[in-house]
């Protein structure tokens, strides 16, 4: 069972999935949401009609690299990429000494 570090409490994530404007995102909040709410990977994939592994990446990745991962990035122009991905890497966890 994949659980969720503790960058944001279940309460954060649920409002994050209520204010979010694009869908992409929202729908990756409400992945998460769902999960933090003790529910599995799994039992969250299929209620939302979703693939298991895409949502399983979701949860690893916001566990590897925090909320700013979530953004939908398809409309970012290259610099914007390039920024979020610096910001990512300075605020990623040290895994191995966790």
């Amino acid at each position: 069972m994949q659980r969720l570090r503790g960058y944001l409490s279940t309460w954060e994530l649920q409002q994050r999935y209520k204010t979010c404007s694009d869908p992409v995102e929202a729908k990756r909040w409400y992945l998460l949401w769902q999960v933090s709410r003790a529910e599995t990977v799994k039992e969250v994939a299929l209620q939302m009609d979703i693939d298991y592994d895409y949502a399983l990446s979701i949860v690893r990745k916001y566990n590897r690299c925090g909320p700013s991962i979530l953004k939908d990035n398809r409309k970012l122009t290259w610099r914007s990429r390039r920024a979020l991905r610096q910001e990512i890497e300075q605020n990623r966890p040290d895994i191995f000494n966790d």
